[in-house]
C-alpha cells in the first residue's frame, strides 16, 4: 500500500503528516512526502529539504516543476511563462502515472494550482484522495455569482477548470474527497456551505507530539534570547492579516502593540512571529517598529517550540492559537473588526479570549501576564477550547480513514 502525502504548506501540514507517515508504517504502509512548487515557495519552507526529510527516515521526492521566478522580465520570456502550466500539469501528470500511489492525501484543494493539476490526475487514474486539514480553516465564499457557474461548466476541461478555480471552500474543487477536519463547528460550516455530510470526518487535532518538545531553555539559547527565570515571553503572530484587513489596520494594530510593550517591565520579552508570506516592506515595517533589545524578529522556527517557550501568544485568527490551546498555553485573539465568520472563538468565550478594541489591547495584555485572576479565567476558557480541538484518538482515525479510502471502504 502506497500513500502520497502532499503538503500545501509544509510548514503548516507537515509536523501532522509525520505523525499519521508514522502510524501508518505501523499499520504496513508505505508513505512519502511529495513536495510540489506553488505554496510551498516561501521562505519558512526552505528548511524542508531531503537532509530534514532523510534526518526523520520519510521518503522525500521534488519534481522538476517549471517556475515563475527563473524567468525574466524581457518579452520573450513573459511569453515563454504561458508555458509554464501546460509544462507542469504534463510533469505531475507523468509522475502519478508512474508513481501509482494507491491514495493521495492533500493539506488542501484550495489555492495552489500545481496541487490542482494533481488531483485532476488523481480523478483521471481514479486514485482516492483524502483532504486532511491541520488547521482550523476560515469558510468564506469567493466564488459568487458567474465565476462559479463559469467553474462548474468546465468539468470536462480540467485543465482550465484548476486555472479558472477561486473557490475557498474546503472539498469544493476535488468533490469525491473525503475530508478531515478539527471540530464539529468546522463540519457544520462546512455542511452550511454545500459540502455533503456524508464526506466530513471529524478528526481532531493530533497533539501526542507535542510532548517530544525540546527543552525551553535550549530553545531560547537557539533563538538567542538570554532569559532568567523570572523573564516572561509575548509571542505575537503576524499572520499576513494585511490581505483580509487591509495594510493601514495592520500598522495600527502594530503601532499599539509596540507602545505597549514598551511601557511593560523589563522583565518581559517580546517576539513577533512573521508569517511566511509576509511583503519584504512588512517586514522592513515590523523590524522598524520593534527595534528593542527585548524584542526579536522570528522568521524560521518550528512553531510548536515557539510556543513552547511562550508565556503568553497573541494572534487574530492563526492555527497557532488552537496550538497554543492544545498545549494548555495561555492566548488572546485580536478580533477588534468583530469578524466572527473566520473566527474560532465563541461568544460565549469572546470575553475573555478576544481583544475586541484599541483600547482593551494594554489592559487585557497586562491583566493576563500580571493578573492571577484573569490568568485564571483564561486557563479556563484555553481548557475550553483545547476540548472542542483535541481527540486523544485523532492519529488513529486519520490512519484508518486513509487506508478505507485504499479500500474503497470510506465512510
Amino acid at each position: 500500500m502506497k500513500i502520497c502525502f502532499v503538503p500545501n504548506y509544509c510548514y503548516l501540514n507537515l509536523p501532522v503528516f509525520e505523525i499519521i507517515i508514522k502510524k501508518l508504517d505501523e499499520m504496513g504502509a508505505s508513505s512519502y512526502v511529495l513536495k510540489l512548487s506553488g505554496n510551498t515557495e516561501i521562505s519558512a519552507d526552505a528548511v524542508f529539504n531531503m537532509n530534514y526529510f532523510s534526518s526523520r527516515g520519510i521518503d522525500f521526492v521534488e519534481p522538476a516543476l517549471r517556475s515563475v521566478q527563473a524567468y525574466s522580465a524581457n518579452l520573450i520570456s513573459k511569453i515563454r511563462l504561458l508555458s509554464v502550466p501546460f509544462v507542469n500539469n504534463r510533469i505531475i501528470r507523468d509522475f502519478l502515472k508512474k508513481a501509482k500511489p494507491d491514495v493521495v492525501v492533500v493539506g488542501s484543494d484550495l489555492g495552489n494550482l500545481n496541487i490542482r493539476f494533481l488531483l485532476n490526475a488523481c480523478s483521471h487514474y481514479k486514485i482516492p484522495v483524502v483532504i486532511l486539514y491541520t488547521c482550523d480553516v476560515p469558510l468564506y465564499d469567493a466564488t459568487k455569482g458567474s465565476a462559479r457557474e463559469v467553474v462548474k461548466r468546465l468539468k470536462g476541461i480540467p485543465f482550465l477548470k484548476a486555472i479558472l478555480f477561486q473557490g475557498c471552500i474546503p472539498g469544493s474543487y476535488f468533490v469525491d474527497a473525503k475530508l478531515c477536519v478539527l471540530s464539529s463547528e468546522n463540519k457544520e460550516r462546512l455542511v452550511d456551505y454545500g459540502i455533503s455530510e456524508n464526506r466530513i470526518n471529524i478528526t481532531g487535532m493530533p497533539s501526542k507530539h507535542f510532548n517530544r518538545i525540546r527543552d525551553k531553555t535550549l530553545i531560547c539559547r537557539e533563538l538567542g534570547l538570554d532569559i532568567q527565570n523570572d523573564d516572561k515571553i509575548v509571542i505575537f503572530f503576524t499572520e499576513n492579516i494585511q490581505t483580509l484587513h487591509g495594510v493601514d489596520y495592520i500598522k495600527k494594530l502594530l503601532s499599539h502593540i509596540s507602545a505597549i510593550f514598551k511601557k511593560l517591565s523589563n522583565s518581559i520579552f517580546f517576539l513577533v512571529k512573521t508569517h511566511p508570506l509576509e511583503s519584504r516592506d512588512m517586514e522592513s515595517y515590523i523590524e522598524k517598529q520593534f527595534n528593542h533589545p527585548r524584542c526579536k524578529i522570528i522568521k524560521n522556527t518550528n512553531i510548536e517550540e515557539l510556543i513552547h517557550i511562550a508565556d503568553l501568544c497573541i494572534a487574530h485568527f492563526s492555527r497557532v492559537l488552537i496550538t497554543s490551546a492544545l498545549m494548555r498555553k495561555r492566548f488572546l485573539s485580536i478580533n477588534i473588526l468583530n469578524d466572527r465568520e473566520r473566527t474560532f472563538i465563541q461568544q460565549s468565550e469572546s470575553n475573555i479570549l478576544e481583544i475586541q478594541l484599541y483600547e482593551d489591547l494594554e489592559l487585557k495584555i497586562t491583566r493576563a501576564l500580571q493578573d492571577t485572576y484573569f490568568k485564571e479565567e483564561i486557563d479556563q476558557a484555553v481548557a475550553l477550547v483545547a476540548r472542542r480541538f483535541s481527540d486523544l484518538e485523532s492519529v488513529g482515525k486519520i490512519a484508518t480513514l486513509i487506508c478505507n479510502a485504499v479500500k474503497g471502504l470510506q465512510k
